[in-house]
């Protein structure tokens, strides 16, 4: 909501005064941030904070609507945010093709960036296997902005720029804060059965006293990200033994569940971009 409201007050009182009161907001609350003994004053430092960045983030986006020609928005946008190689160039297609059309591209793509991770990691994969498909993510994701951007702003009045950049930014930031809550969530709960599953697999290199305990414990480390520790009282072997397996069960039931989180997201991506066809042509663009 303070999106919202910092945005059509931009377009009350001006959006070079709301920045300019943005920027002091934001930067005396980082050195106040800075200055904190206690974390009272860090969380008050840090409430102020974020107010400065609502009071930033829609004078950024607004001005591009008030100055730019409707057929030139989309590369502005792109330049404005330039979050990856592709957003310029994604805001020059934007501007010939149409703003949806380009967004349902960098989706797609994004989805693709995904996916070659959930099909090429495993336990011993290396940083460098996963490459292809970081960049393929950067890429797009830099050039779904723009267009994003165009397709929202669209045969809007200039007048309403503010509040609409407002409602815009408090639409996305709520995605995704619900986005990352379900993800979180499916990610835990794939991570404590895949781990439990790895785990029954595995518990027969181990002493018999001990396979039950490994896979409560296995299961159990969900909770804590990491693979659990080596009961006391075992002999140097046998903890060395307990601790290789415990290792080899956590990493594969971790990549697996990433796997499954890459999946979904890619899923969500793909409806994402199919319901771009939903946006109407849009109205007389206003210069």
């Amino acid at each position: 909501m303070p999106l919202i409201t910092t945005g059509r007050l931009g377009d009350i009182f001006g959006y070079r005064r709301l920045y300019v009161i943005g920027i002091i907001t934001f930067t005396a609350a980082s050195a106040l941030c800075g200055l904190a003994g206690s974390p009272s004053w860090l969380l008050a430092a840090r409430l102020l904070q974020r107010l400065g960045g609502a009071l930033l983030f829609p004078q950024v986006i607004s001005p591009i609507l008030t100055i730019f020609p409707a057929r030139q928005r989309g590369r502005a946008f792109g330049v404005a945010v330039l979050t990856a190689v592709g957003s310029a160039y994604a805001g020059r297609l934007s501007d010939r093709f149409g703003g949806k059309y380009i967004l349902m591209t960098g989706l797609a793509l994004l989805a693709t960036g995904l996916l070659v991770p959930a099909v090429m990691a495993g336990p011993d994969t290396d940083a460098w296997s996963l490459l292809p498909g970081l960049l393929i993510i950067g890429i797009a994701g830099g050039a779904t902005f723009a267009p994003l951007q165009q397709a929202t702003m669209d045969g809007l009045d200039p007048r309403l720029a503010g509040e609409a950049s407002g409602v815009s930014s408090t639409i996305r930031q709520v995605g995704g804060v619900l986005g990352t809550a379900v993800l979180g969530a499916l990610l835990a709960a794939r991570l404590a059965s895949a781990l439990r599953e790895e785990a029954e697999k595995r518990a027969g290199a181990l002493p018999a006293h001990l396979r039950a305990r490994f896979v409560d414990d296995s299961a159990a480390a969900a909770r804590h990200y990491r693979p659990p520790t080596p009961p006391g009282g075992l002999d140097a072997a046998t903890a060395g033994l307990y601790g290789r397996v415990t290792a080899d069960t956590f990493a594969t039931g971790f990549v697996t569940a990433m796997q499954t989180a890459f999946v979904a997201c890619a899923v969500a991506l793909v409806i994402a971009a199919l319901c771009c066809l939903m946006f109407g042509p849009p109205g007389r663009p206003r210069d």
